[in-house]
C-alpha cells in the first residue's frame, strides 16, 4: 500500500510492507461499511472516481477524464473500462453472469467480473 499524501509505502516493520487494503473493490466496501458514500450525498457529493494505481495506462492523455464525464453524463451508477487479459496474469476478467430475479422466468444478464483467485471455484480455466 502506497501513502497517498507522500508516495511512499506502508511499512507494517522492518523489511515489511503493508499489503491490505488490495485493489479497488477492498476500498469500495471499506467506503460503504464506514458510510464514506452517505457522507459524500450529506456534502453534495454525487460521484467519485477510483483508480488503481498499478494500472498507468489508465492515467494517460484523457482517459480518466473522458470515462468519467461519460459515466456522469449518463447518469450511470457505475462503470468500467478494460482490456484484454494476459492469460496467466494475476488479475480478474470480465463476464457475463446470467440469473433470474424473483419469480419472473425471463433470465437477466449482467457484466461482472471474476478475480482470477476464484477461477477454479466458478470453472472458470485459464486458457
Amino acid at each position: 500500500v502506497v501513502n497517498g499524501y507522500d508516495g511512499k509505502w506502508l511499512v507494517c516493520g522492518k523489511f515489511e510492507i503493508l499489503m491490505k487494503p488490495s485493489g479497488h473493490g477492498a476500498i469500495w466496501k471499506l467506503m460503504y461499511d464506514k458510510d464514506v458514500l452517505r457522507w459524500f450525498g450529506r456534502n453534495g457529493k454525487s460521484s467519485a472516481l477510483v483508480r488503481q494505481i498499478s494500472n498507468p495506462m489508465a492515467a494517460t492523455d484523457t482517459t480518466m477524464i473522458a470515462l468519467a464525464g461519460k459515466g456522469y453524463g449518463g447518469k450511470h451508477s457505475f462503470g468500467f473500462a478494460s482490456c484484454e487479459r494476459k492469460v496467466g496474469a494475476s488479475e480478474g476478467c470480465n463476464v457475463t453472469k446470467s440469473y433470474y430475479e424473483g419469480d419472473n422466468s425471463t433470465s437477466k444478464h449482467a457484466i461482472t467480473c471474476v478475480e482470477y483467485t476464484e477461477f477454479e471455484k466458478y470453472g472458470l480455466v485459464d486458457s
